[in-house]
Parts: C-alpha cells; structure tokens; sequence
C-alpha cells in the first residue's frame, strides 16, 4: 500500500507543477499594445556630410555661399506620426549649423539643421523652424 501510494505521489506532484508552467506562456499586455521593436540602422560615420551638404543645398536659395559646421553628434530617433511621408521610421538624427546668404545678399547667422539618416542614406533635412514647428513628429531616444 505505502509501495502505491508512493509512486502515485512521484507521478502525480511532478506532473501538476509541469501543467501549471504550460498554460499561459506569453505576457498578458494591457490593451493588447506589446512594445515596438524599432531598427535604427548602423551608426552613421563622417562620410556622411557630403550627402547632407547635397540635399541642404537643394534648400538654400544661395547654396555656393553655404558654410557647414557638424556636431558629428548622431542620436537614435524615431517617427510614429504619417507628416513628412516617415510613417513609423526609424534612424539616427545628425544636428549641424549652417550659415548662408539670404535673399538680400547677407549671412543670416548659424542656423539649425537636423538630418535624418539611416544606413548611410540621407532620408530628410530638417530646418529648425521645422523641427520645432511640429514637435508631435520627432522622438528622441536616450
């Protein structure tokens, strides 16, 4: 009698602690919003610059009289508003100042920029006015 009893308890208790593990093994998430997995891309490098040059000069109205200076402080960010055509992306945001002429023929001052890159690839320039403008687009990450 004790030789049954034994090896039903030996049977029985292990086989109810292995049950219990089994039932839920996913995390339950309030409102069913799991946290998003965001792919920054590779670092960017100084090479860079160049291609940031490129397409702030497409935005000067004098681009030759354009003088560049760059952090090289590049910082994880992310989009998850529809404006600007960046629906949910993700890269790094290099800030670089610019000085050029106006319209009128002088230097408007050290101005502001923000470049969003990733992989290399120069996705959008952004100037001061339109990163502050709209703070609802922009997130930076620590």
């Amino acid at each position: 009698m004790k030789i049954r009893t034994l090896t039903a308890a030996t049977v029985f208790i292990p086989l109810a602690f292995l049950t219990g593990c089994a039932i839920n093994s996913e995390p339950s998430w309030p409102n069913d919003t799991r946290p998003i997995v965001r792919d920054f891309g590779c670092l960017p490098n100084d090479s860079i610059d160049e291609k940031i040059k490129m397409e702030t000069n497409a935005r000067l109205k004098d681009p030759y009289s354009a003088k560049y200076m760059f952090t090289h402080a590049y910082i994880k960010t992310y989009t998850d508003s529809k404006r600007r055509g960046l629906s949910n992306w993700s890269g790094y945001s290099a800030v670089y100042y610019v000085n050029a002429k106006n319209s009128y023929g002088g230097y408007t001052g050290d101005s502001m920029w923000t470049a969003l890159v990733k992989d290399g690839v120069v996705c959008q320039v952004l100037s001061q006015a339109e990163l502050f403008g709209d703070p609802t687009t922009i997130h930076l990450v620590r």
